[in-house]
């Protein structure tokens, strides 16, 4: 997986995170603790090698599976209706 131009990006599944804080240990610039404990991820993008390799970790250390670091998707900033966010129909 080429990381060097394209950053990748990270999630945490609010519905499976318990609040355990071991990604935020391994990760804190990227992976916050909320009011509650739980994990609270502000920006999604993680760039550069060191990084990458620090939420890998994350991903893996995480002992309920909610955090997951996959490519962004092409179509990412698409709304469900299929129209560009901030662009106004023709019609």
């Amino acid at each position: 997986m080429e990381t060097s131009s394209n950053s990748l990006r990270l999630v945490v599944d609010g519905t499976r995170c318990d609040g355990h804080g071991i990604c935020a240990l391994i990760l804190p610039d990227l992976i916050s603790l909320d009011a509650w404990g739980y994990a609270a991820i502000e920006d999604s993008r993680v760039d550069g090698r060191a990084n990458v390799a620090r939420a890998r970790r994350a991903v893996r250390a995480c002992p309920v599976d909610a955090l997951t670091l996959s490519e962004p998707s092409p179509g990412a900033n698409v709304r469900m209706n299929g129209r560009q966010p901030g662009v106004k129909d023709a019609s």
